[in-house]
């Protein structure tokens, strides 16, 4: 029987569960696992580099539940959280695991350690981090982080210079590096005859 079992998981995106391609994540985690997973994100990412937006792709899964919430500062990850659905989802659902794809500087750390200890005090916050260089940010930041890190169950990192820069700055939680996955369905290696004809003009 999987640890996952009969768990409760909340898995909070705001940029790469919008993506249909991503969202096989929650998905396998509550075929594999067992666990009864519910997901939320926000309706929409603005792309800063083009000024468009980039819209949920699709709105339900036979696998797991799906919320939509709106957020403040859409496109902007260091400064956004949800305005809306998140509070409620953690007072109703009481999640065992609350999964933040988000870094631990960020508002929305900030904001999800706030809710857990208002609203569900039982909960592991498990985050995510890619910064592999060690940085002294300016306030409000650093305050964040260091509010984040003393409080934070396990952060999930990229690699291991991200993980040794958490460990500088103090974070005695559990680390472990757990690299982005692979679609091998999607990224397989092809015949290079084939490729080349497909290629050539």
């Amino acid at each position: 029987m999987s640890e996952l079992s009969n768990k409760k998981i909340l898995m909070v995106s705001y940029t790469s569960f919008i993506q249909k391609f991503y969202q096989t994540l929650p998905r396998e985690i509550a075929r594999a696992g067992g666990a009864a997973v519910e997901v939320l994100v926000p309706p929409y990412w603005k792309e800063i580099w083009s000024g468009g937006k980039k819209w949920l792709e699709k709105s339900e899964d036979p696998f797991y539940r799906l919320h939509v919430g709106r957020i403040f500062f859409p496109g902007n990850l260091h400064f956004a959280f949800f305005r809306e659905r998140l509070a409620s989802l953690l007072k109703g659902l009481q999640p065992d695991i609350i999964d933040l794809e988000d870094e631990p500087f960020n508002a929305g750390s900030f904001q999800m350690m706030w809710y857990r200890r208002r609203y569900t005090p039982g909960s592991k916050i498990v985050l995510h981090a890619s910064q592999h260089q060690f940085k002294h940010y300016p306030p409000p930041f650093n305050w964040v982080e260091r509010y984040v890190l003393k409080r934070a169950d396990a952060i999930l990192v990229r690699n291991s210079m991200a993980r040794d820069v958490l460990l500088r700055k103090g974070y005695r939680g559990i680390l472990e590096i757990v690299t982005h996955g692979v679609n091998t369905e999607a990224f397989a290696p092809r015949k290079a005859s084939a490729l080349h004809r497909e290629l050539s003009p």
